[in-house]
């Protein structure tokens, strides 16, 4: 006798064929579901960040032709901001102050305290160099590029340059001494400096061991003198210990007429 036909493998297979087609359909509707219009990031597109993950570019950041560095500890929570415009209130020192006689720049009330705290350590014959002054955010992007297109990489650098917006030069009342880095500790000009410095205004901010955790730098000086303490000084003729015949040398210098030279002589630890 013939036997009936079976139509359940048929039924069978168009349940199954139903059940994928209600499943995909649910799973489209899930928001953070499968989504075809999200395009994969290409690990050579230069728009991507090498240096930080996408889902962790956030908060304190630089951005260098399109990729985002991440601000690092101590630079990070302790971004400058200066009061008011400070370029307007800039004034060049005399260039007999400075380590190569060239034009540095420094806040107003800043210079005569300047002024009268380099005379009298010539009085000491002790030379206090000024080897920088004011520098913008603009010009610490430029140290930063530069470097980069030496063949430095962004977290070498940071170790040793402020980032953009983190240097305290740009509030126009720093002044790095002649030489810039770890060599000054153990000149007459530092031992000067810690024992008088502050009868003129000037504080070492970056002391060793700093709250902050930045490191040492002996040669950067803060003129901030004690709140409600008057700090008066006269135009008086300074002296400067040394002659117009000695040669100069070379030094950094922040010079704001001219933010976009393209050689920079550059002092490793110059914040």
């Amino acid at each position: 006798m013939q036997q009936p036909h079976q139509r359940f493998p048929v039924q069978s297979s168009r349940l199954h064929l139903w059940c994928f087609i209600i499943s995909t359909v649910l799973l489209l509707s899930i928001p953070g579901g499968i989504r075809g219009d999200e395009p994969i990031p290409n690990k050579t597109d230069p728009q991507v960040s090498h240096s930080l993950p996408m889902d962790k570019a956030s908060g304190e950041v630089m951005l260098i032709d399109g990729i985002v560095y991440p601000i690092p500890p101590p630079w990070a929570g302790n971004k400058i901001e200066p009061s008011g415009n400070v370029v307007e209130k800039l004034r060049k020192i005399p260039r007999e102050l400075t380590h190569d006689r060239t034009e540095i720049y420094l806040h107003e009330k800043a210079v005569a305290p300047l002024k009268a705290m380099t005379s009298a350590a010539a009085e000491e014959g002790v030379a206090l160099e000024v080897h920088s002054g004011y520098r913008s955010a603009r010009y610490q992007r430029t140290i930063i590029k530069q470097l980069m297109a030496r063949g430095r990489t962004f977290d070498d650098i940071i170790r040793y340059v402020a980032p953009p917006g983190y240097s305290e030069h740009m509030l126009g009342t720093v002044v790095d001494f002649y030489p810039s880095n770890w060599t000054f500790v153990d000149t007459e000009a530092y031992q000067w400096l810690r024992l008088h410095a502050g009868e003129y205004g000037f504080i070492e901010t970056y002391h060793q061991n700093n709250r902050t955790g930045h490191p040492w730098e002996p040669w950067h000086w803060k003129y901030e003198p004690p709140p409600g303490v008057p700090v008066l000084f006269s135009d008086a003729p300074m002296k400067t210990g040394r002659t117009e015949s000695e040669p100069p040398g070379s030094s950094f210098s922040a010079q704001p007429s001219t933010p976009n030279k393209t050689s920079i002589d550059y002092e490793e630890n110059d914040r």
